[in-house]
């Protein structure tokens, strides 16, 4: 598994920066890759046009608070 984690929500730009980090990995592209930022989730809306952003560019990595990650019992697709 692959992370990016970070310690506060994440704008656009440091999404995009960690998209970059993911397309430029030497992992094989089935790694499960995971953004972690803290709760609470990000609003309606934004959250949508991030999910976007990342599925342009890492497709398959996802986009979670420690609280959606849990809700998803850590589950990875």
């Amino acid at each position: 598994m692959e992370l990016r984690v970070f310690s506060y929500p994440p704008s656009m730009a440091a999404l995009l920066r960690a998209c970059r980090f993911f397309g430029s990995s030497k992992v094989p592209k089935a790694t499960p890759r995971l953004i972690v930022y803290p709760d609470p989730p990000l609003r309606v809306g934004i959250y949508e046009a991030a999910q976007a952003l990342i599925n342009a560019y890492a497709p398959g990595a996802r986009l979670v608070t420690p609280n959606t990650l849990s809700a998803t019992k850590g589950t990875v697709s």
